[in-house]
């Protein structure tokens, strides 16, 4: 399998340091789409390079990562580290997902139900 013209249009700016398409790139290899063969460490850890480079996307995405062991070592506390980074830049997907865990008592969370 090949990889597409867009993937190889993101490897190319990957190349020249464009974290977004670093995300982008992590999350192709999660997926194994646009022609690249799945391969879940890589894509985390392209996922983890972009979030510690402060890419919200990639933060959220690396949670989810590790809450369910895609690419790294399931690790419940990482998850919900990860996730309460992600709004901090942006990303509101992720502090839904942390308000969900804290209601479901998800990842090692106690169930926080309203008073």
């Amino acid at each position: 399998m090949a990889p597409s013209e867009r993937a190889k249009r993101c490897i190319r700016a990957v190349e020249e340091g464009s974290v977004s398409a670093q995300a982008t790139l992590g999350a192709f290899y999660l997926e194994g789409i646009d022609g690249l063969e799945e391969n879940r460490f890589k894509g985390a850890t392209l996922l983890r390079e972009a979030g510690d480079l402060g890419h919200a996307n990639a933060q959220a995405c690396l949670g989810t990562c590790c809450a369910y062991g895609a690419g790294v070592e399931q690790n419940d506390v990482q998850a919900v580290a990860w996730w309460r980074k992600a709004p901090d830049q942006g990303d509101i997907s992720a502090q839904f997902r942390v308000s969900e865990a804290y209601g479901r008592g998800e990842f090692s969370m106690k169930k926080n139900l309203p008073l």
